[in-house]
C-alpha cells in the first residue's frame, strides 16, 4: 500500500472495477493534474484511454448527473483538445450545421460549456487555463475558414497563457486561429512564442516547418531559407522517429523551401533549388499510396508548393521537374511508366494518355525544350531593385507639381501625383489642401483608375471609411485581373511604375490610415474596439502586397512596420523597421540630398524598435496585453 497520496498510480485506480465511481472519478483528475506538471512532453507520451467520445460525448448524453466531476471534465477535455497525437487539437468535435452554413460546437456540448464558465475563474490556474482552453478550442472548432472573426477564441487562449504563458500548445493553438482569421504576421508571432518554450525534437521540428511556411507566405525569402534548411538539418536528426504523414509534411516543407531558393538572389540558387526539389520528390515518392492519396484529396493546399516548385524548376531543367512515376497527361503516379521516345522526358501512364498528351501539347514541348531552357535560365535572372522608388521623392514638392498641371489642364497626371504625393504624407490631404486636387478628379471621371482611389482623400464627404470601402469594393474581377497581369518585376523608377496596379494597393493603404486614424482621434474609445481597429488596419496593408512591392518603397516598409507593432506582430514589425532604417542609411550615404521627409520616420522607427526589444525583454506585456500602442 502506497505510504503517500503522491505515490498512488492513479490509472491503476481508473482501471480497478472494485473502486466506486468517485474514487474513480478523483483518480481520473490528479491523472490530468499530473499530466500538466510537465509541459514540454511530446504528444507520443500522452497516453490517455478515454477518448474524446468515450468522456466528453457520453456525459453530455448521460441524464440527470453528469457521470464526471466539472473538474474531471474539463481536465480530460483540455488534454485531448490540445495533446492528441500530432499535437495539433484535430479531435473529431461535433458540430451542428446552421441554415446559414455556420457550424454550431458550443450548442453540442452544454454541460462542458457550463463546466468552463464555472471553472475559467477558478483559484487553481491550471484548472482555471484547462477551462479557458476548452472554450478557445470549441470557438475555433465551429469557424470556417471564410470566417475571419475570432475575437472569442484569441480572448480565450489569452487568458489561458496569462495563467500559463510557458505551455507552447497554447501558443500553437492561437498561432492557429491568427492563421484561420488570414492573420500571418500575428501567427508568425505566436508561432516564434511557442518555439521559445517547446523542448521536445519533434515538437521543435514540427514548429519551425510551421514558422517556415509562414515565413513563405510573408514574403521573406532569406529569412524562410534559414528557418527551413534548418528543419532539413533536423529532418535528418529524426527522420527514423516520423510517421509518414509527418514524413509528407517534411517534404512540403522542402518543397516550399525549393520555391524560396527560385525566388532569391542566394549564391548558387539553382543548384540548391535542383537538390532540394530531387530530395523532395524522393519523399513524395517514398510515401505509402494510402498516405499520398490522403495527402492529395484532405490537404490539397499542402501540394500548393510542390505545384509552385515544379513550375519553376521547369524553367530551368525541364526534364528535373517531371516525376519519373507521375504522368504527364493525367498526373496520376503509376509504377508502370511509358517514356516518351523523342524526349525521354515526359513519362505516361497509359498509350491513351501518352497520345492525348502529344496532341495536347507535347509535340512542341520536345521540339522546343532545349532552346526553352536556355532562353529561360538567361531572362530568369531577377535582382531586387538596387534604387528605392521614393527614397528622393519630397511629396511637397510633387503635391505643388500637380496642382501646376491641375491648373494647365492635364488633370490625368496631375491625379498620379496627388496621389502618390498622399501615399508618401498623408497629412497632405487636409481640407484646406486639396481643392484643386477635387478638381482634378471631378475633371477625370469615374474610369480612370488612379482619380477613383485618389476620390477616398477629396470626395469623401466626411465619411471616410465608407468610402474607402466602396472605392476598394469597386474594382472588378477583370479590373484585377489586367493590373495583375500587367506586373513589372524590376521596377526601379518612379516612370516605371504601373498606376492601376499601384493605385489598388494604395486604396487598401488609405483604408488602413483611416480607419487607424478614426479610432485613434477618438477619446474614450473602448480598448478591445482599439484592439480590433488596429487588426483591421494591418490585415489592409498587408493586402496591398499583391500590387505595390515593399522591398522597393521605404514608405510602404516603414508602414508595415509599424502597422505590425501596433498589433503586438513584434517580429514581422521588428524585420519591415529594421529594414526600413537600414535601407534609409544607405540612401542617405549615397546621396547628398538631405530629405526632411524621412527624418521624423527616422526617428519614430528608432523608437519603436526600442519598445519592441522592451516587449521582448519582457514577453508577459504581450501575453497580458496590458497597454496598446
Amino acid at each position: 500500500m502506497p505510504s503517500t497520496f503522491a505515490e498512488i498510480n492513479w490509472r491503476d485506480v481508473i482501471d480497478n472495477p472494485d473502486c466506486s465511481q468517485t474514487n474513480r472519478d478523483l483518480a481520473m483528475t490528479k491523472l490530468a493534474e499530473q499530466e500538466t506538471v510537465n509541459n514540454n512532453y511530446t504528444p507520443n507520451d500522452i497516453s490517455l484511454d478515454p477518448t474524446w467520445k468515450e468522456t466528453v460525448e457520453v456525459n453530455e448524453r448521460a441524464g440527470g448527473e453528469p457521470i464526471l466531476p466539472e473538474k474531471a471534465l474539463v481536465r480530460i477535455a483540455a488534454r485531448l483538445l490540445l495533446y492528441n497525437e500530432h499535437g495539433t487539437g484535430n479531435t473529431n468535435v461535433s458540430a451542428i450545421i446552421n441554415q446559414n452554413g455556420t457550424r454550431d460546437a458550443l450548442s453540442c456540448y452544454p454541460k462542458l460549456v457550463s463546466a468552463c464558465n464555472n471553472l475559467r475563474k477558478d483559484g487553481c490556474k491550471e484548472i482555471a487555463a484547462d477551462a479557458n482552453i476548452v472554450l478557445g478550442c470549441l470557438y475555433q472548432k465551429q469557424r470556417s475558414y471564410k470566417d475571419k472573426t475570432y475575437d472569442e477564441e484569441e480572448k480565450y487562449f489569452q487568458r489561458a497563457l496569462c495563467l500559463r504563458p510557458d505551455d507552447w500548445r497554447i501558443h500553437t493553438m492561437l498561432s492557429t486561429t491568427y492563421v484561420m482569421a488570414g492573420q500571418a504576421s500575428l501567427s508568425l508571432q505566436s508561432i516564434t512564442q511557442a518555439l521559445h518554450h517547446a523542448k521536445s525534437a519533434k515538437a521543435r521540428f514540427n514548429l519551425l516547418q510551421k514558422r517556415g511556411k509562414l515565413l513563405c507566405n510573408l514574403s521573406r525569402k532569406n529569412d524562410a531559407i534559414a528557418c527551413l534548411e534548418q528543419v532539413m538539418v533536423e529532418y535528418e536528426e529524426i527522420k527514423k522517429d516520423l510517421s509518414p504523414e509527418e514524413t509528407g509534411d517534411a517534404a512540403v516543407s522542402q518543397y516550399a523551401l525549393c520555391s524560396q531558393y527560385a525566388q532569391s538572389n542566394a549564391k548558387n540558387r539553382y543548384k540548391k533549388q535542383l537538390s532540394h526539389w530531387k530530395q523532395a520528390e524522393a519523399k513524395r515518392n517514398a510515401l505509402p499510396a494510402d498516405v499520398q492519396n490522403t495527402f492529395d484529396v484532405q490537404n490539397t493546399f499542402c501540394w500548393d508548393f510542390r505545384d509552385m516548385a515544379q513550375i519553376l524548376v521547369a524553367k530551368i531543367k525541364p526534364e528535373a521537374a517531371l516525376s519519373h512515376r507521375e504522368c504527364h497527361y493525367c498526373h496520376h503516379i503509376t509504377d508502370n511508366a511509358m517514356r516518351c521516345s523523342v524526349c525521354k522526358v515526359a513519362v505516361y501512364c497509359s498509350k491513351n494518355c501518352q497520345v492525348k498528351g502529344w496532341k495536347s501539347g507535347h509535340k512542341q514541348e520536345c521540339a522546343g525544350s532545349k532552346a526553352t531552357r536556355k532562353q529561360v535560365r538567361k531572362h530568369s535572372k531577377v535582382s531586387a531593385p538596387t534604387t528605392l522608388i521614393d527614397e528622393h521623392i519630397p511629396p511637397r514638392t510633387l503635391w505643388k507639381e500637380a496642382n501646376k498641371l491641375s491648373k494647365a489642364g492635364n488633370p490625368e497626371e496631375a491625379v498620379w501625383l496627388y496621389l502618390v504625393a498622399l501615399f508618401l504624407d498623408f497629412s497632405l490631404g487636409k481640407k484646406s489642401n486639396r481643392t484643386e486636387a477635387k478638381k482634378a478628379v471631378e475633371k477625370c471621371g469615374k474610369e480612370n483608375f488612379v482619380a477613383r482611389v485618389l476620390s477616398i482623400a477629396t470626395h469623401n464627404d466626411n465619411k471616410p471609411l465608407e468610402k474607402c470601402a466602396s472605392v476598394s469594393e469597386s474594382f472588378t474581377t477583370e479590373e484585377i485581373t489586367r493590373a495583375l497581369k500587367e506586373k513589372k518585376e524590376d521596377v526601379k523608377t518612379f516612370e516605371e511604375v504601373d498606376r492601376g496596379r499601384f493605385s489598388i494597393g494604395v486604396s487598401y493603404i488609405f483604408w488602413a490610415r483611416w480607419h487607424a486614424r478614426m479610432f485613434s482621434m477618438k477619446s474614450g474609445v473602448d480598448p478591445k474596439v482599439t484592439n480590433k481597429a488596429v487588426k483591421v488596419a494591418a490585415e489592409l496593408i498587408g493586402k496591398a502586397r499583391i500590387f505595390i512591392n515593399p522591398e522597393a518603397w521605404l514608405t510602404y516598409q516603414y508602414e508595415l512596420g509599424y502597422s505590425n507593432l501596433d498589433m503586438l506582430a513584434l517580429d514581422e514589425g521588428k524585420f519591415w523597421l529594421k529594414k526600413f532604417v537600414l535601407n534609409l542609411n544607405l540612401c542617405q550615404k549615397n546621396s547628398h540630398l538631405s530629405m526632411i521627409h524621412w527624418k521624423q520616420s527616422m526617428v519614430s522607427a528608432h523608437r519603436k524598435l526600442d519598445l519592441i526589444s522592451m516587449l521582448e525583454q519582457d514577453p508577459m506585456l504581450i501575453t497580458q496585453k496590458s497597454f496598446f500602442i
